[in-house]
């Protein structure tokens, strides 16, 4: 008989407890459907820097990919929106030169004098805004019409275009979304929403473009600051002066999304009312903002897939 003070005892004594450790710490429960979707605090988001970041071929899908199904993709477009709160929609040429088109004409009614842009949007100013010296856009939506469209029918043609060939690629985009399965193999949107949702997201949804004045030196803050949109899905054109930033929730920091795209690529996110529609918390909207380059004019042109009026 062995007594507690022997040293062969007391060793096989420590053995049992870093057993018992070791096991708890392997069995405990996760605590991940408790976790903040961000660690990061809206205050604390304003000071963080922006980050470069290399290619990963895993964060890009082919549109063609998301409206033929292909599993591969589909899986890889929402883990990417769960895990990182984006992805990079690589885009057929005929939206990209819809894309470009789109622009062109785009900047030719931005010349106009601020007076004749406000007349033909009404006394409401139905579809454009201006923030002096900042920025001005126009948000139009086909099936409202509450929303006065400029008096341009070429602007109205290259608008039309370019909202169908988006519409092509947006709202299958949804439906992969919605089709994808939690850990429990539940849908992430919830089942009794998908039917409205189906029904509202073409009458509803939008297309904008924004120009963003050229300017020597000025904060992000005072451009587009830290801000999340309303829609359930939004889709943002690569463009020729990449600007667009996106809070990475795997890094914690603000990625320059645009550095893994093409011109005329898309880059999709989370708006808002995902996190309504989702079984999941994690699936919450996904804080942006604008960072300009100095001495450069910026025009972007963004889809929101929405169902709000």
């Amino acid at each position: 008989r062995r007594e507690l003070g022997d040293p062969e005892t007391m060793l096989q004594i420590l053995i049992l407890i870093a057993g018992a450790i070791l096991a708890y710490l392997i069995l405990k429960p996760t605590k991940s459907a408790k976790m903040k979707p961000y660690s990061v605090t809206p205050e604390q988001r304003l000071s963080l820097p922006s980050v470069s970041t290399h290619i990963n071929r895993d964060w890009v899908v082919d549109c063609n990919d998301i409206i033929a199904d292909v599993l591969v993709s589909t899986q890889s477009l929402s883990k990417n929106l769960k895990t990182k709160g984006y992805c990079v929609i690589h885009t057929t040429n005929d939206i990209k030169a819809a894309y470009l088109q789109f622009c062109e004409t785009s900047r030719k009614y931005f010349e106009l004098e601020l007076e004749e842009k406000m007349k033909q949007h009404g006394e409401e100013n139905w579809g454009y805004m201006q923030k002096e010296g900042v920025r001005e856009y126009i948000k139009l939506r086909p099936g409202d019409d509450n929303f006065m469209w400029p008096n341009d029918e070429e602007f109205r043609k290259d608008y039309s275009i370019l909202f169908n060939l988006v519409s092509e690629v947006a709202f299958p985009c949804f439906e992969r979304f919605a089709q994808y399965k939690n850990e429990k193999n539940e849908s992430i949107i919830l089942e009794e929403a998908i039917d409205d949702i189906r029904q509202l997201i073409p009458s509803r949804s939008s297309l904008s473009v924004i120009r963003y004045y050229s300017h020597n030196e000025r904060p992000y803050k005072d451009v587009c600051s830290d801000h999340t949109d309303t829609g359930i899905l939004t889709f943002v054109f690569r463009t020729q002066v990449p600007s667009l930033e996106i809070l990475d929730k795997t890094m914690g920091k603000y990625v320059k999304v645009e550095e893994l795209a093409e011109v005329g690529d898309m880059i999709v996110f989370l708006g808002e009312k995902s996190h309504l529609f989702t079984n999941s918390v994690q699936f919450c909207a996904s804080p942006h903002r604008v960072n300009m380059v100095p001495n450069t004019e910026r025009y972007s042109v963004t889809f929101l897939l929405d169902t709000a009026k």
